[in-house]
């Protein structure tokens, strides 16, 4: 509400959307529609743009072209391979080819916003506003029930992040293949989100194991975020510290879910901790220069 219309209603009655868009800016679609984009709108609409100088239609071209080289920095974590993937050795493989086409496959989606946003229900969905100028705000202890969250576009987003050659039974290059061809035959950005369905259990655990990761980036950008909250409701400093709050609650929520179903599907399926499959760099990714000639490759 805030970003959209200037106001927040402050009584937990409206959903919270969260991004995890960590390592990239959206250029495009920003969530107001056609009201702003740093974009030319039949750019990331991918409309004829032939009344567009080429001055502007440079400009814009120079921003993807920044935004891919950001895109990078999802493929930097090799989840899946004992090794680092080192593309600049120029050995031609198999993972090679599928690491550009996670990459081609973010370029499009780059921009599309409910790709990234994740939506958390309303904490008090049964809140009613003030009845008169002179009622107080009584806050009321709630029980704690499940909340529900449809991620499923994140969780798609990080199965292709972990995608390795032998994932969907050896076909998951053709698979991205032939994701990327449907993608681009169709002119709708609503349309053009190529969904990985889940398949197998170790893929499905470093999907998880990603949006935790994601999770903890957005979340290490509060460390400073002071919890006291401001005694004047409605105030700015009270607005900013509503929604600063509304957006740590809903990443510990997408966070903690995530981590339990990669628990389960760990030990449920028992799941060697050996198998290379299994492997999710916590500590850290792979160096930059072993992905940037993809670029080169685009």
């Amino acid at each position: 509400l805030f970003a959209k219309y200037g106001y927040i209603n402050g009584d937990g009655s409206s959903p919270t959307e969260i991004s995890l868009a960590v390592f990239h800016r959206m250029i495009g679609d920003v969530g107001l529609g056609r009201q702003f984009s740093q974009l030319p709108f039949d750019m990331w609409y991918q409309k004829e743009h032939n009344d567009r100088s080429h001055g502007e239609i440079d400009v814009a071209k120079k921003a993807l072209e920044v935004q891919a080289k950001e895109l990078l920095r999802y493929l930097l974590f090799d989840d899946g391979y004992k090794d680092c993937i080192d593309v600049t050795l120029n050995t031609s493989s198999a993972d090679e080819e599928l690491k550009l086409l996670k990459l081609r496959h973010l370029i499009r989606i780059a921009n599309y916003r409910e790709a990234w946003v994740v939506r958390i229900p309303p904490k008090s969905p049964d809140a009613s506003p003030l009845q008169s100028m002179g009622s107080t705000w009584q806050k009321t202890e709630q029980e704690k029930a499940p909340v529900g969250v449809n991620a499923n576009r994140i969780v798609s987003i990080c199965r292709l992040l972990s995608l390795q050659v032998d994932d969907i039974r050896g076909e998951a290059i053709n698979y991205l293949r032939e994701g990327l061809a449907s993608a681009e035959s169709l002119e709708s950005p609503g349309k053009t989100l190529f969904l990985v369905e889940k398949y197998e259990d170790e893929l499905e655990y470093r999907a998880m194991m990603c949006v935790v990761r994601l999770c903890n980036v957005a979340l290490g950008r509060y460390s400073r975020f002071d919890q006291t909250e401001p005694e004047i409701v409605g105030s700015i400093e009270w607005n900013a510290w509503y929604i600063v709050k509304g957006e740590v609650r809903a990443l510990g929520i997408i966070q903690q879910t995530a981590a339990s179903e990669a628990n389960k599907v760990k030990h449920n399926q028992m799941i060697s901790a050996t198998n290379a499959a299994m492997t999710v760099r916590e500590e850290g990714a792979c160096p930059l220069n072993y992905s940037l000639p993809l670029l080169s490759r685009l």
